[in-house]
């Protein structure tokens, strides 16, 4: 579903849907029958991710499969925030422009739409992330994952949260890589 041909992602999301349907809206259901929960939130997350697609095609596509499937979006994307922030850091950190950004669009999206709702909580599952990274390149894109979704918050949640990031940033400014360095200067 990331191919960095956006044709392949377009077909991909809609032989997804097709998919879905096939296994009776099983994907939606609380407890899956054919598939894992792992599966199912996998598919929600690429879902949600292709959204924001570069492509406009792609992105409407997903985004009309999305709301076919999903009703309860905040409800949803909480259940599957660790899923979902685990494939925007690994789309984010591909050699493809077009796939990091498509990434980033998903963390911008979340902070723009949910808000307070889903940031504390991606926030959480971000910094996670930052202490268990080994290489530079994954602190790289967590970083531009906390970023755009700085960017993309309302002032009032950035108030909320101003204390949480400062101190992310306080740990930061020393970083070794200077990529990392300028990515928070």
């Amino acid at each position: 579903m990331f191919d960095k041909d956006f044709k392949v992602r377009q077909q991909s999301s809609v032989l997804m849907y097709q998919l879905i349907k096939e296994l009776e809206n099983d994907v939606i259901k609380l407890q899956p029958k054919y598939i894992t929960i792992e599966m199912k939130q996998n598919i929600i997350s690429s879902l949600f991710i292709l959204r924001h697609d570069t492509v406009e095609r792609v992105a409407t596509a997903a985004s009309q499969i999305w709301k076919n499937i999903i009703e309860n979006q905040p409800k949803t994307l909480k259940a599957i925030i660790n899923v979902l922030i685990d494939l925007a850091i690994n789309i984010i950190q591909s050699p493809h422009s077009e796939l990091q950004e498509m990434g980033l669009g998903c963390m911008r999206g979340l902070a723009e739409k949910f808000g307070e709702k889903i940031v504390n909580e991606a926030i959480d599952v971000l910094e996670s992330y930052l202490e268990k990274a080994q290489e530079d390149a994954q602190t790289v894109g967590i970083c531009k994952a906390f970023l755009n979704m700085a960017s993309a918050s309302s002032d009032k949640l950035i108030h909320e949260i101003k204390h949480r990031f400062v101190q992310i940033i306080d740990k930061l400014i020393a970083h070794p890589n200077e990529k990392v360095r300028a990515l928070i200067c």
